[in-house]
């Protein structure tokens, strides 16, 4: 098979892909007028284990990373649209910029708890906040993970990565300071 034709049948793989994206998004947001409802949780550690478990089920060792990595990432993609449905209603998410801004989140990392960098700026970038800094340190032998955004506050998706970093941090977060880009 030539390039040519491997192409087009990964475009055509594609366009379904995309089209299976949809609906898992549409269903993402009934998910989130469930929990809504229930005042269940966005993130649920276990779910998430069981299902990028049952995903990763008879993938070859060679592809199991990437395959675990994809189906992490949409699922975290999902979590960030449930988490733009729910932001405005979230106690706390009021005190956030409503347009041009930058938010300093602080948190402590206990002993035992990892928290990603990663996830934060990913999560920022798909909302088009800008992470101006990302720094770990130690203050009185506990580590702390300080992230910087700044961008146009004023959409749901920019508020709702706030609310992912405050909701799924696996430790305390000690500050959230905001400020408008006027000050």
């Amino acid at each position: 098979m030539e390039l040519k034709e491997i192409r087009q049948k990964i475009d055509a793989v594609d366009g379904q892909m995309k089209e299976l994206f949809l609906k898992r998004m549409e269903l993402s947001g009934r998910v989130a007028e469930a929990k809504r409802r229930t005042g269940g949780a966005v993130y649920v550690k276990e779910r998430e284990a069981e299902v990028l478990a049952l995903r990763s089920d008879g993938v070859s060792a060679e592809l199991l990373p990437e395959c675990t990595a994809f189906f992490g990432h949409m699922m975290e993609i999902s979590r960030i649209y449930q988490y733009s449905l729910l932001a405005e209603e979230t106690e706390g998410m009021q005190k956030l910029p409503k347009s041009e801004g930058a938010v300093d989140i602080e948190i402590s990392c206990p002993s035992g708890h990892a928290v990603s960098p990663a996830l934060c700026l990913n999560a920022a970038a798909v909302a088009g906040l800008q992470g101006e800094e990302v720094a770990f340190y130690k203050k009185g032998g506990e580590q702390f993970l300080h992230v910087r955004l700044s961008g146009d506050f004023s959409s749901a998706l920019s508020r709702a990565v706030i609310l992912q970093m405050l909701q799924e941090s696996p430790a305390v977060v000690t500050t959230v300071r905001c400020s408008a880009v006027d000050e």
